[in-house]
């Protein structure tokens, strides 16, 4: 991508001068052909970046979807929906796509937890939460256990449902068993 000053103030100008008027699509075709990118035709979906947007965009909101009745869809149709999620391209949305399914694999297991004697229900809580939410969304309702179990200091019932879960319900300590043993040992 080596330009010449010329070149590089050709496309500031332009950039600048129709950044107003010009449309997203424009501005990213002039991006690309700066770049030295094909920019594709109309034709040809795969090489639009507005199309490449369109689509996370789509997915993102239907994994949103799939998260806030995760718990409430019949399972059968859950597994369906997901099954048709395509995060190609995507890095992070694909990991999202993966846990959810992860998750959907081991759901039936999690009335089964709220019946065991090790059962604590502001634990069980998050876990739920966290175990359908990406690292980085997941990460401030963990946060917000660990500062309530750092302030009141009593780790019991929590470790005591951890290690429940680590002997009775194995697959389920699998799904987030780094922040179990954090809890744990913290």
């Amino acid at each position: 991508m080596n330009k010449t000053p010329d070149e590089a103030q050709a496309y500031f100008t332009e950039l600048f001068e129709t950044a107003f008027d010009a449309g997203p699509r424009r501005l990213l075709q002039l991006r690309a052909e700066f770049l030295g990118h094909a920019t594709g035709s109309p034709d040809e979906p795969g090489d639009d970046p507005l199309e490449l947007v369109t689509k996370r965009q789509d997915v993102e909101q239907r994994i949103r979807e799939i998260r806030r009745s995760f718990w409430t869809m019949e399972l059968g149709a859950l597994r369906k929906r997901l099954s048709r999620l395509d995060g190609d391209g995507f890095p992070d949305l694909i990991d999202a796509i993966d846990k959810l399914k992860h998750a959907a694999r081991h759901r039936a297991q999690f009335p089964k937890l709220v019946q065991h004697r090790c059962f604590h229900p502001e634990l069980f809580s998050v876990f739920k939460q966290v175990v359908i939410l990406s690292a980085r969304e997941a990460a401030p309702h963990k946060e917000k256990l660990a500062v309530k179990l750092r302030r009141e200091g009593n780790r019991k019932p929590y470790v005591a449902m951890i290690r429940g879960m680590r002997e009775h319900f194995p697959e389920l300590f699998q799904l987030e068993r780094e922040w179990f043993e954090l809890i744990e040992w913290g």
